[in-house]
């Protein structure tokens, strides 16, 4: 069977304006950006003897220096969500008495499966809410209801990682002319979207 792409160009362009072309870095600036930030991110691992290079921060950079003006890389959303996520986790873990309890992807119990759905649905419940948009945040929530993230040292590594992030993207996107909104882009600017 033949799919054809003719059905999308009905699709107003609205619901796609905050991914679209005029928001976009140019290739060679995510590229310099992302690795840079991963670098940084990388030698304050080494230095702190911490994990400070997760899964959820090399997305969380990308959408930052890809779309600075995309709802995603908004600070209040980057933080907002990961510290939601963070919460929501280690709530589950509690609940289910699973503090300290190192988990692994390839023996799930039904425990730590439960504690998995109640943090979900926490967590995507509190980003809807708050209207906290950084779907990274997600995998966080999974990495510590999991417990691959099983201690308060990890918990910790992870929030500053995720401050340390969302400083680079501001500063560095700020520096470069790339004007990043803290919290939402004026109103002029969401007309132009």
């Amino acid at each position: 069977m033949v799919y054809t792409l003719t059905s999308v160009k009905s699709i107003p362009r609205t619901y796609i304006s905050d991914i679209s072309l005029p928001y976009r870095s140019s290739k060679t600036y995510i590229v310099i950006t992302v690795t840079f930030a991963t670098a940084v991110l990388g030698v304050a691992s080494v230095l702190t003897h911490e994990g400070l290079v997760l899964p959820p921060l090399g997305a969380t950079l990308f959408i930052i220096f890809a779309f600075p003006l995309s709802k995603e890389a908004y600070p209040r959303n980057v933080v907002g969500a990961h510290f939601v996520a963070i919460l929501s986790g280690i709530g589950a873990l509690v609940i289910f008495g699973l503090v300290d309890v190192h988990g692994s992807f390839e023996a799930i119990s039904w425990t730590r499966l439960a504690a998995l759905l109640v943090a979900m649905v926490v967590c995507v419940a509190a980003l809807t809410t708050l209207r906290l948009l950084h779907v990274p945040a997600l995998a966080t929530v999974m990495l510590i209801a999991l417990g691959t993230l099983d201690s308060w040292n990890d918990w910790v590594a992870i929030a500053a990682a995720v401050l340390i992030s969302t400083a680079l993207g501001l500063i560095i996107n700020r520096a470069t002319g790339r004007y990043q909104p803290l919290w939402t882009r004026a109103p002029a600017d969401q007309e132009a979207g």
